[in-house]
């Protein structure tokens, strides 16, 4: 096994989760916990199923274990051994491994021809001891034979892998299905879905199923429960060898044979049974396993799905194929919902890649039938397909490679001409159609009409039919129709209408029921779609589809209408809605399209008009003459209500009309043109992100009227700059706010914006924001539901007139002053925290320098050059080198010490090394013991008195013998007295003028006599002179008589031309006069040395430079002057006149040359020795020292005494040597010197190093040298006032420049496009379509309202079809939006910003299909599951740049975006920490009693009620005075949204005090969504509804609805990012009961973690961790906190859990449970924010709006006066304590709720109330700390010990007192009252487990319907007689009384009146209450019941 493999690593890789704070075991030892398949076989094994799923290790609650190894063992060995090791557990961790791989024996469990069971071990150990293990863990593993199916107890899934279509025998089966079919006459293919009908699938089934009906298989009994347990399953081969099978066999072989078809198989389980389907469509259900039983049969009824009972092929029992059909539909009816298990989707199961099993070589080969059992079997009769439904098989949706194709496929999937369109084919009888019994349906629409021009007119009003002359009425209805000839009921209907009534068969309940859903579906697609869906339907065309019987509905007449109930207690009322009536465009596109048949005069923008509104008869009698020739067909008036989906036709024609229009829009065209590089889809978007422009240099040229973070202006500079980008925006980013932000400055450039959203609500939130800058004006609302004619010329009119007056300059003025301050605060921080060549930051030096003044680090000096010496990898080497040289003194200290070894730098340690150093030490010792012998003789001889023996004058006395043993001594003597350097002035003198004289007498051109100077030569010279300046005859006489006087001197012929020659010797006469001259005084100092001009000047001056030299040794050799003076005088004397003695064998010359041999001797040692110890042995000691030589010897000596310390000695100087060279020999010779501990050398070196080098950097950065904390706060200051104006500007700039374009109304009355606005705006009705309005005057409507703000369907409703492109179009929440609900509004766009979330939810059609009516009641129903492309996602595929957001603004407190932040973002969402040391903003309710309806109504009743009493605690709270806050509820499927809308219904009709919060004029109404359509939406407090949990056999399936599906964790994302101050989780199950082994589903995996997450607390989530958790950031946090904390406050570090964190946390003294302050230093933080209005304006405002004050620290000022600084910052905390007292102490009390109000509706469990902390200090319910009932005195409440273990004792005791003064009380009003006594206004799950675990022991409980009971010490509640009556004008609400007692009041009311009903009224009275709702009352009754039974 691969060793890597066999032990890993995976401290990098394990989620750290920590314990939950406050619950921390101490006794609680580690464990460990597992996922393992409960079985295992190879089918599991082939598909790559995970053994483990899960491996958790959870430390205990005592010490820290340390590095911890886990060891996994099976035996039998079928898994390999695995190792997994866990660095440095803290105690309370839970430690997750990811990597879960293992080995598995894939040979031996393909040979397992039978179960066995093996056994697995997981052992803990702390690694490095022999202790034993911590923890051991041991399951049994249950191994299958390799043909073994698990059941659906596993993974059901697997099922799909005995399905084996590659099987020979299914190949001779569909060899015969063939032959079947070519016998009948039909096409003998197996074309899968290439045929063209359900029909042609149908036949082939058939074929098949008798095909295998002929191979007379035997029916055999499965095992028992095999559905759970699983059974072995024959292939297909062995079945057809055995001739017998199982129902699972033959459902696992007709599913092979289909599948081998090309069609999609399923296998139905229920229980002790399994049969085969197919699909008859290329559907799906979404997952590989699916347990929906109601969705089943909604695809049966929908003619999707095919079941047929398989054992019906078997024996002489076998039945035709229609019966097996129709059997297999009766195993899943309604009421066997019970028995349902699960379906297995092959098709769906291969896309997982669960692959068929290999063929195992067994005894199944194939074989010719050998049987004969009888006779025969008779072959089935041909059967004849039924009648299904002839949608025709969709196509395969083939990849569009052009343009054009693409075109196509866009346009239809947005029409669908098939039965399925509503459009097409109106069911009515469900519940989402209600048929009007309307007489006069022409009547009908007039009157609607005349609704449109009135304000406010009266609203139609619905009625059930009343038993009109049947039933009680004794009238007759003949009678009345024989003599008034009308029928009662048309008489009735008419009558109705005209007191404005609509009539409906249906009776009351009903009637409300239909209509409530219509509602709910209309009011839905309004705020999901922005949509009215809601329509009036008039008249009904009856028409069939080419060879088909049975007519559709297909309504003709559409009149908008809204659906009003202005309170759940009032009736529905019916009004007209503003769109047009219309004509079903769909129905008359079909008609067209499948029949040809066209209707000129209907197919206009408006239908036919009579005076009153649509001409009703005309447009039927159109129909009706068309159709007249068609037979079957038919026009009838039926009228009928319903939600119909008509924006797919406006879109649909708009896409084929600007067809060619789009490719003038670049993402249009690219998106049509496609791209290969599809990677970027799906949510991967870092590699097209777009380059961040620099935002600060791009500020001012941007028109920002709202605040925007740096990651926003990013975003409009890209949009400025005219590029098209997707805008991603995780939730609480500020999508909204940027974009009106975008909108605002592209007004302001000039250019025209299309803002489209599919949402009403998200373009609401973009629409305040603009309006809150007063720019809503310029943006006209087309939204379709709110598009009205009036609206819009109200609008259009009041922009006409507006105008802004603004001086452009005081904007240009403010822009240009602020920028000048942001370069000043931006090149602060840069100087602050540029980065030095070594890496290092002044910020960080100053840190360091800060702490190391703090923690007293001992000074050492560097001096390295300049602050660039190093490199971030040369201080890196320093920092390395420092700890390795500290790690060896630590080990080596007592050799370091050891000085005898000093001298030895050799790092390099061997035994011959080490013999030879100390052969040579002995040696160079004996050597010096003899130098310094002989010194001291040379000394005395040469007459010092007191000679010394240090190296220097040994040297010196050495010098000084071989200068006086020199032979220049004999020449030297005349050198030593005073006038020598005098006499060898002269020498040199007369040297110089005879070495003259030598080099003349070269080049004299003939030789002379000596006489020759002695010769007149001046005289000749002159004569020579005159000679030649004669005539030639004269001159050559002249000549030559002087030629021969000079002759006689010339000892050969003289020269003819002898001028220069006379020249030359004249020269040389002075030179001889000259030394003639000098011969006397120098040969008196010179003595024979002068020899005139022979003199030898080299003897001369080598005995002056021997003088010379002796001079300087003997200078060398003498102390001081004195005996200097002395020793010359010595030495002069010795070389004058005993020259003698310095003879060889002289007195002195002997001592001298002994002296001269032992320095040779000793030197000559010494250079061995230094090769040897690789240092100079001189230098080991002092060389000053007067006994160096015999010192030195001594230790050299001692080196052998130390031979065993040598070895170490080496390696320390190895370490030393290399910080010499580095430069950190101060620190070295610290360490030595013991000044540095080694522990504390890295501290002094990172310390002494800042010292360094801050002063060096401060020195090159200006700012820094300058800097002043109150001029920097000052220009902060003037920055934050500029910045804000700036913001404040942008509005009024951008709003002069609009009203600058608008033309004024001299110019409107000449524009023709002004005159029709002016002429509509006279009108008072009948005004023009706003498309017709737009079309008249597209112009003045771009220069009065730039901004259109539309949803995709008004776009193509109301724009023109050649409108001009818009310069910029917006299209918000695309991640929601398919390619081609968008394509057409991309393509009105120059550029084109699209703005979404990848990681949110895509395009679906999970809840997106209805069953018809008429076949189940109008049910919602899972019909497609699979998640759609996105127009986000299809951008970013086709390489759209992304800018991304990163400022999470929404969530109040961290806890409620960490998950998503860590799970889905990277971590990148910079989000802000609450001024809370415990965030508990997440928190799970455990529902103990919850159910999901799994195969019913897919609900679950217990949660509802706990969500809904929760909601209502919520709102009750605000209705008693509390703080207001909005809820939101968020369920996993529309069931449950339902269920929880009636509760709430209910609760309203109980409560009209709730009814504001529901209402759409609320400003966040009470919202109930599903996960498919809560995106967008948010709340402060949401509730979300799991649902899924244990059914009622308690049995978890691991299915979770979307959340299976792939992208099911984006689900999860949108689901848990609602919330703004809080998120309550409902949930029947926990985390540990989501079993990830049974299903490979990321969102389910998601989902346990966040389960955990939101059960655990922050704290169990490793990314989560906050204040104590985290850990400083910079030395100078270090600093900063350690100064605080010496003043007595209490310091947590780096608050928060995102890239943003707050540096230190100061609690608050009187309140433990808070921060009193943050402190900002300017440090990483501070410099990550991106630009100037990031770190000084924005964060800080969005942390005091979460309740912080924040106090800024300046580290250059710490840096100079860290004390001053220190003071101040005391100071400042001080003032905000007592701030913070004076607020407490003003604080008003906490509401008390009123308690009847608080229980919920009748059947709704009252919930606690949810409260929010006000501070420790803060009033709490003055019920729960009064005083005046005695009983409470004592004890009093210290809020900031509650979380104390210590205080649990005095929380024990106000708990008694409180019982004993008030109980018995209900538990949950004992933890309140507790609760608030401390401070707190909400009870988190914490506080109760506190609270709880303190009820005294004596305290006895009880539990009744209404909850638990504690009751005072020693009460027994089977005894308590009395009933407390509360005081006057005070009640008692009857669920917060316990049973006993409420029985105590009924007993003595059953005294006094026997009447049940009198009874009640007498409790009701004796409970202070006016009335008695329902739930209260039959709590009485039960106390009465127990009282007479008493």
């Amino acid at each position: 096994m691969d060793e890597k493999r066999n032990a890993d690593d995976v401290t990098d890789t394990c989620e750290d989760f920590g314990a939950a704070e406050g619950c921390l075991d101490h006794d609680k030892p580690a464990s460990l916990a597992v996922g393992l398949q409960p079985a295992l076989n190879a089918a599991l094994w082939q598909n790559h199923v995970p053994v483990i799923s899960e491996l958790t290790f959870i430390a205990g609650g005592g010490a820290d274990l340390g590095d911890v190894t886990l060891e996994l063992a099976c035996e039998p060995p079928l898994i390999h051994p695995r190792t997994w090791r866990l660095q440095d557990v803290s105690a309370g961790q839970i430690r997750v491994v990811p990597d879960l791989d293992v080995m598995v024996d894939g040979a031996k469990l393909t040979a397992l021809t039978e179960a066995i069971r093996a056994t697995v071990v997981l052992t803990a150990r702390r690694d490095g001891t022999d202790s034993p293990p911590v923890a051991v863990l041991q399951r049994d593993l249950r191994v299958l034979a390799h043909n073994e199916w698990g059941g659906t107890g596993g993974i059901p899934d697997v099922l799909a892998a005995f399905v084996e279509p590659n099987d020979p025998e299914v190949a001779t089966l569909l060899r015969q299905t063939s032959d079947h079919l070519r016998a009948l006459g039909k096409p003998d293919a197996l074309e899968g879905y290439q045929a063209t009908s359900k029909t042609r699938i149908w036949e082939q089934v058939e074929a098949l199923w008798r095909a295998i009906c002929a191979l007379d298989i035997r029916y055999v009994n499965p095992p028992p429960s095999f559905e759970e347990t699983g059974q072995r399953i024959r292939p297909p081969r062995q079945v057809v060898k055995d001739r017998l099978a199982t129902c699972l066999d033959l459902a696992v072989l007709f599913a092979a044979c289909i599948e081998a078809m090309g069609l999609r198989p399923v296998i139905v389980v229920v229980k002790g049974h399994a049969f085969t389907g197919l699909w008859l469509t290329r559907h799906d259900f979404g997952s590989s396993v699916a347990d929906d039983a109601p969705g089943l049969r909604t695809r049966l009824a929908l003619d999707d799905l095919l079941l047929f009972e398989t054992t019906l092929v078997c024996g002489r029992g076998r039945t035709g194929f229609t019966r097996a059909c129709e059997a297999g539909a009766e195993h899943v009816v309604a009421d066997k919902d019970a028995a349902f298990e699960a379906v297995i989707d092959v098709h769906r199961a291969r896309q997982r890649r669960i692959r068929p099993l290999a063929t195992v070589a067994d005894g199944y080969a194939r074989q010719p039938n050998t049987m004969a059992e009888g006779a025969a079997l008779p072959e089935l009769p041909v059967e004849e397909p039924p009648p299904l439904r002839d949608e025709p098989l969709a196509e395969a949706q083939d990849e569009a490679t052009t343009p054009a194709d693409r075109l196509a496929r866009w346009r239809k999937r947005l029409l669908d001409i098939s039965g399925r369109n509503r459009l097409l084919n109106l069911r009515t009888g469900g519940k989402q159609a209600l048929a009007i019994d309307c007489p006069e349906p022409a009547k009908l629409e007039d009157l609607l009409a005349q609704m449109r021009g009135r304000s406010r007119p009266a609203p139609l009003r619905f009625r059930s039919w009343p038993e009109l002359m049947t039933g009680a009425d004794p009238r007759s209805a003949g009678l009345h129709r024989s003599r008034l000839q009308e029928p009662a009921d048309r008489a009735f209907a008419r009558d109705a209408l005209a007191r404005r009534e609509l009539v409906a068969g249906r009776d009351e309940a009903s009637l409300l029921a239909v209509l409530t859903e219509i509602y709910r579906a209309a009011r839905a697609a309004q705020q999901e779609g922005g949509s009215n869906t809601l329509f009036l339907t008039i008249g009904t065309l009856l028409w069939r589809q080419k060879g088909k019987d049975a007519p559709y509905r297909a309504p003709i007449i559409l009149v908008p209408v809204v659906l009003e109930r202005p309170s759940v207690r009032s009736g529905f009322s019916l009004r007209v809605h503003d769109d047009e009536t219309r004509i079903n465009a769909t129905l008359l596109e079909m008609l067209k399209q499948e029949f040809a048949l066209r209707f000129p005069t209907l197919e206009a923008e408006r239908p036919p008009e009579d005076d009153a509104g649509v001409d009703v008869q005309g447009v039927l009698d159109t129909f009706r003459g068309k159709l007249r020739d068609v037979p079957g067909w038919e026009v009838t008036d039926d009228v009928t209500l319903t939600n119909l989906s008509f924006t797919k036709f406006l879109m649909w024609k708009d896409l084929g009309d600007r067809a060619d229009a789009l490719r003038q829009s670049e993402i249009a065209r690219r998106l049509m043109d496609g791209s290969e590089d599809r990677t970027q889809a799906r949510g991967d978007h870092t590699a097209t992100k777009q380059a961040a422009p620099d935002i600060d240099a791009a500020m001012g040229d941007l028109v920002c009227p709202l605040e925007a973070d740096s990651s926003q202006l990013r975003a409009v500079a890209a949009a400025a700059g005219g590029k098209s980008f997707v805008l991603i925006g995780p939730p609480g980013t500020g999508k909204s706010q940027t974009i009106a932000n975008i909108i605002a400055n592209t007004l302001a450039q000039g250019r025209s914006v299309l803002f489209v959203a599919e949402k009403r609500s998200a373009l609401e939130v973009v629409q305040r924001r603009l309006r809150k800058v007063k720019l809503d004006d310029f943006c006209l609302d087309l939204f379709s539901a709110k598009t009205s004619k009036v609206a819009v010329l109200e609008q259009l009119n009041r922009t006409q007139q507006a105008r802004e007056t603004f001086d452009a300059q005081e904007w240009h003025t403010a822009n240009a002053e602020a920028a000048a301050l942001r370069a000043e605060l931006n090149g602060y921080v840069r100087e602050l925290h540029q980065r030095g060549h070594n890496g290092w930051t002044p910020f960080r030096a100053i840190g360091c320098v800060l702490r190391a003044e703090t923690g007293g680090v001992p000074e050492v000096s560097f001096a390295w050059p300049d602050p660039d010496t190093h490199d971030a990898g040369g201080y890196q080497r320093l920092v390395e080198q420092v700890e390795e040289a500290a790690a060896t003194l630590a080990q080596l200290g007592d050799v370091v010490s050891a000085a005898s070894l000093s001298g030895i730098e050799i790092t390099e340690w061997t035994p011959p090394w080490q013999a030879r150093l100390f052969e040579a030490a002995g040696g160079t010792a004996a050597r010096l013991l003899v130098l310094a012998d002989a010194a001291g003789a040379a000394a005395r001889a040469i007459g010092l008195a007191t000679p010394s023996l240090s190296r220097s004058s040994i040297l010196a006395l050495d010098v000084l013998a071989s200068v006086l043993l020199e032979p220049a001594a004999i020449d030297g003597a005349w050198a030593l007295t005073a006038d020598a350097e005098v006499t060898m002035d002269a020498v040199r003198a007369e040297a110089s003028r005879i070495t003259r004289y030598r080099d003349i007498r070269t080049t004299l051109e003939t030789s002379w006599r000596p006489g020759a100077t002695a010769l007149p030569l001046a005289e000749l010279q002159e004569a020579w002179r005159i000679a030649t300046d004669r005539w030639a005859i004269g001159r050559a006489i002249a000549q030559r008589a002087l030629r021969r006087r000079l002759g006689v001197e010339a000892l050969g012929p003289v020269p003819k031309e002898c001028g220069a020659e006379i020249g030359r010797l004249i020269e040389m006469q002075r030179i001889e006069a000259a030394a003639t001259a000098a011969g006397p005084r120098l040969a008196a100092s010179l003595g024979q040395r002068w020899s005139g001009m022979e003199t030898d000047f080299a003897r001369i001056e080598a005995g002056f430079a021997w003088a010379r030299r002796l001079r300087a040794a003997a200078a060398a050799c003498a102390i001081d002057p004195v005996s200097l003076l002395k020793l010359r005088e010595h030495l002069h004397r010795l070389v004058s006149d005993g020259a003698d003695l310095l003879a060889p064998t002289g007195t002195v010359g002997t001592v001298l040359e002994r002296l001269r041999a032992a320095s040779a001797e000793a030197h000559a040692s010494l250079e061995l020795l230094a090769s040897l110890c690789g240092s100079d042995p001189t230098t080991i000691l002092d060389p000053a020292r007067e006994d160096w030589a015999t010192a030195l010897a001594t230790h050299l000596q001692d080196w052998t005494g130390a031979a065993r310390l040598l070895r170490d000695w080496c390696n320390w100087r190895g370490v030393a040597q290399r910080m010499d060279i580095v430069g950190l020999t101060p620190l070295l010779r610290a360490l030595e010197a013991g000044l540095v501990a080694p522990a504390d050398a890295a501290r002094t070196f990172e310390a002494n190093y800042a010292r360094w080098w801050i002063g060096l950097a401060v020195a090159n950065a200006p700012r820094l040298r300058s800097f002043v904390a109150a001029q920097h706060a000052t220009r902060i200051e003037r920055f934050r006032a500029l910045d804000a104006r700036l913001v404040a500007l942008a509005a009024r700039l951008t709003r002069a420049r609009l009203t600058d374009g608008i033309p004024d109304s001299t110019q409107r009355e000449r524009d023709p496009e002004y005159t029709v606005l002016a002429r509509e705006l006279a009108k008072r009705q009948r005004h023009l379509p706003v498309r017709q309005l737009a079309a008249r005057m597209p112009k003045a409507l771009r220069r009065l309202t730039p901004c259109l703000m539309m949803s995709p369907l008004s776009v193509a409703q109301y724009l023109p079809t050649e409108a001009e492109p818009f310069d910029l179009v917006i299209f918000d929440e695309a991640s929601q939006i398919a390619t081609w609900d968008a394509i057409g509004v991309i393509g009105r766009g120059r550029q084109v910003v699209v703005v979404g979330d990848p990681k949110q939810l895509p395009p679906t059609r999970f809840f997106e299909r209805q069953l018809p009516d008429g076949d189940a009641g109008g049910e919602t129903v899972d019909v497609e599951v699979q998640d759609l492309e996105s127009i986000l996602d299809e951008c970013l595929g086709v390489g759209v740049p992304a800018v991304e957001l990163n400022w999470h603004y929404r969530s109040r407190h961290e806890s409620l975006i960490a998950f998503s932040n860590q799970a889905y973002y990277g971590g990148r969402l910079v989000t802000f920490p609450s001024p809370a040391t415990h965030d508990t903003a997440v928190s799970f309710r455990y529902v103990v009693d919850g159910v999901y309806a799994r195969a019913g109504a897919r609900t679950n009743q217990a949660e509802a009620r706990a969500v809904v009493a929760e909601a209502l605690a919520v709102l009750r709270e605000t209705l008693a005075g509390g703080p207001t806050r909005s809820v939101g509820i968020v369920t996993f499927n529309a069931e449950q949204q339902g269920l929880i809308e009636d509760l709430l219904d209910a609760a309203r009709r109980d409560d009209p005090a709730l009814e504001p919060f529901f209402s759409d004029d609320a400003p966040d109404p009470v919202l109930v969504k599903n996960l498919e359509g809560v995106q967008g939406e948010e709340r402060d407090v949401m509730l979300f509804s799991l649902t899924y949990g244990p059914d009622a056999t308690r049995r978890v399936a691991m299915n979770f609805g979307p959340l299976n599906q792939a992208g099911g964790e984006r689900r999860l994302n949108v689901a848990v990012t609602r919330a703004r101050q809080s998120l309550i989780v409902f949930g029947s199950l926990r985390p540990d009961q989501i079993d990830l082994s049974r299903t490979s589903a990321i969102g389910v995996a998601h989902l346990k973690q966040f389960l955990a997450f939101a059960d655990q607390g922050a704290r169990a989530f490793a990314a989560t961790a906050t204040g104590p958790l985290g850990d400083h950031e910079s030395p100078f946090e270090v600093a900063v906190a350690e100064r605080l904390r010496g003043r007595g406050w209490t310091v947590h570090s780096q608050i928060g859990v995102s890239g943003f964190r707050i540096d230190l946390g100061v609690v608050d003294p009187d309140a433990s449970g808070a921060f009193l302050a943050g402190v900002e230093c300017d440090g990483a933080t501070y410099h990550r924010g991106a630009t100037a209005r990031d770190r000084d304006r924005l964060r800080q405002s969005v942390l005091e709006d979460l309740g912080w004050k924040i106090l800024r620290i300046w580290s250059t000022d710490w840096w100079t006066n860290a004390a001053r600084e220190t003071e101040r910052l005391h100071a400042a905390l001080g003032f905000a304590l007592a701030e913070a007292r004076a607020r407490r102490d003003e604080e008003v009390p906490a509401p008390v709720v009123n308690s009847e109000r608080i229980a919920g509706p009748d059947g709704l469990a009252p919930g606690v109330p949810s409260y929010e902390r006000v501070g420790a200090a803060g009033n709490a319910d003055a019920s729960a700390v009064d005083d005046s009932e005695g009983g409470r005195t004592g004890a009093l409440p210290e809020p900031e010990r509650f979380y104390d273990d210590a205080y649990r004792s005095r929380l024990t005791e106000l708990v008694r007192l409180e019982l004993r003064a008030d109980g018995p009380l209900r538990q949950d009003r004992l933890i309140q009252r507790i609760a608030r006594a401390h401070g707190f206004q909400r009870a988190g799950r914490e506080i109760q487990e506190r609270i709880i675990a303190s009820i005294p022991e004596g305290s006895a409980r009880s539990r009744d319907a209404a909850g638990t009971f504690v009751w005072p010490t020693n009460s027994d509640p089977g005894a308590w007689n009395r009933f407390r009556r509360p005081s006057p004008g005070a009640n008692r609400d009857p669920n917060e009384i316990p049973i006993e007692e409420l029985a105590v009041l009924a007993r003595d009311c059953l005294h006094e009146a026997q009447d049940d009903e009198m009874v009640l009224m007498r409790m009701r009275d004796a409970c202070g209450l006016q009335q008695l709702r329902e739930v209260s009352r039959e709590r009485c009754k039960q106390a009465i019941a127990i009282a007479r039974s008493a």
